[in-house]
């Protein structure tokens, strides 16, 4: 990049329309990176939600991933704590649970109820001391048993659960489950107690559960981003502290599906020494790295064995980078530099525009820059699945929203993302309220909307297309032009306000 250059952000540029052919429709999926099994991993939906501690814990990432994103794991989290929270995530659907938590004869109505509670399921298997199943203990068989609290699971559990041979529900391709077989068996088994299959082997030992619920969710989550086991999908940031190798190894095992170097400075031995460990030990884990804003940033990371780039250095709403430091690119330009670098040399290295949406218009020009997905912070923050309590401010109801940059923030941990010691903290970010939002899901459903909206307007039918489209300039006047101008809003749109 010249130095002299003008450098741009999202609202600097606006997009120009292209040609719509009659019967187009608009794709927005997008392949990251291969899983470290080999697979694609695809976005059904191009959006992850950050790494905040404000943002991202395994609730948000659950939603996230079952609206076709994924969800990031903040690392303010003990490394136990963590390894726990994609845990939940990877439990949370799949097409056969394998090795599923149980109880055994002598377990205690209360025990199971108990287990019930903590674990959230509303069926767990009974099985005797050689793994072999008795039945099936559903909420009925604890629900209002407080006089028989003491007595086995097994003398109210269902005695007659529906089971299965693997090779029932396998599918004739894979040696994966299809759960439309499991479909079909659910539904020519209409009784109450059936709220799981039962996969069992000639023995009639367990070796899998499959549950009403993951079956039903293939209707209401299609668009789903899932393994090929059928579990959704979840990243985890991790620092370039000391012994962070410990707590990757932990995630590894964990099969967490993507690894995502949290770092204000990407273009560092730091961030390269880790991402090197991390191949080393694990060749095939996908690995994102950043931030980066330059060229040779990015090709020094692509060079270190990165997957996929992370772009931006200042660009978020909480983000005081740039002013504290007087470092960073404005992002349009930043996405652009560092997509037009890898393309030259790393064509399938995808980037990650990281922070700076404003308007449901920032996602497709980020796309127009070169970014395949768009990490947001913000957009997501104030929602029912976003970490912490809603709360009243000035007779609003809010939530906290705080950048990992922040004293508060880094005093949790993250003071590492910034390279600081601990001892004395220079703030990178800033603490505030944002407005209650709602479900994720509806801020999903606006920012696809707004994408599609895009494509629409340009003729693209894929993101590869709408890439190519053409942009301009603008001035200041055209950036106010581009608003609602000379009237007084009555009210809000779900996608356009006055707070924005």
């Amino acid at each position: 990049m010249e130095t002299n250059a003008i450098a741009l952000t999202y609202d600097d540029i606006v997009i120009l329309p292209g040609y719509l052919k009659r019967g187009s429709e608009s794709d927005i999926s997008t392949l990251l990176c291969k899983d470290r099994d080999g697979h694609e991993l695809i976005l059904k939906k191009p959006f992850l939600s950050a790494a905040m501690d404000t943002v991202t814990e395994a609730k948000m990432a659950i939603a996230m991933a079952r609206e076709g994103g994924i969800g990031v794991i903040h690392v303010n989290l003990s490394t136990d704590e963590q390894v726990k929270q994609v845990k939940k995530v990877k439990r949370a659907e799949n097409l056969m649970i394998s090795n599923p938590i149980h109880v055994n004869d002598t377990t205690t109505i209360k025990e199971t109820a108990e287990l019930m509670q903590k674990a959230g399921f509303s069926s767990i298997p009974v099985l005797d001391k050689d793994n072999k199943i008795l039945g099936l203990a559903v909420r009925p068989s604890v629900r209002f048993q407080e006089e028989n609290f003491e007595k086995a699971i097994t003398t109210s559990m269902v005695k007659n659960p529906v089971i299965v041979r693997l090779e029932e529900v396998q599918s004739e391709k894979t040696s994966f489950v299809d759960l439309g077989k499991a479909k079909r068996i659910f539904a020519n088994n209409t009784q109450n107690n059936t709220k799981a299959l039962l996969i069992a082997d000639e023995n009639n030992v367990l070796i899998g559960m499959i549950t009403s619920k993951d079956v039903e969710n293939l209707k209401t989550f299609p668009f789903a981003c899932k393994d090929i086991q059928g579990r959704l999908r979840v990243a985890a940031a991790i620092s370039t502290a000391p012994h962070t190798m410990e707590r990757v190894c932990l995630l590894v095992e964990a099969e967490v599906d993507l690894l995502v170097i949290d770092s204000s400075q990407g273009h560092s031995d730091y961030v390269a020494d880790l991402i090197s460990s991390i191949k080393k030990e694990f060749p095939t884990m996908p690995v994102v790295a950043g931030n980066v804003v330059t060229a040779e940033g990015a090709l020094f990371l692509a060079e270190a064995g990165a997957d996929i780039i992370k772009v931006g250095v200042g660009p978020g709403a909480i983000c005081s980078t740039r002013k504290i430091s007087g470092v960073g690119l404005p992002q349009f330009s930043a996405v652009k530099e560092v997509h037009a670098a890898l393309q030259r040399q790393y064509p399938h290295i995808a980037v990650i525009a990281d922070g700076g949406i404003k308007n449901t218009g920032d996602i497709g020009k980020a796309i127009v820059a070169g970014a395949k997905a768009i990490m947001m912070g913000n957009a997501f923050a104030g929602t029912d699945e976003a970490p912490g309590e809603t709360i009243i401010h000035e007779g609003a109801k809010v939530k906290v929203y705080r950048g990992m940059g922040s004293i508060d923030a880094m005093k949790n941990g993250s003071g590492s993302r910034y390279e600081q010691d601990g001892k004395t903290l220079i703030s990178h970010g800033i603490v505030g309220f944002v407005p209650y939002k709602g479900t994720v899901t509806d801020i999903i459903f606006q920012y696809a909307g707004g994408l599609r909206e895009t494509m629409k307007l340009t003729g693209a039918t894929n993101l590869a297309e709408l890439k190519r489209a053409k942009w301009m300039q603008i001035t200041n006047a055209g950036e106010l032009e581009s608003h609602p101008h000379d009237i007084k809003l009555a009210h809000q749109e779900p996608n356009y306000g006055t707070s924005k």
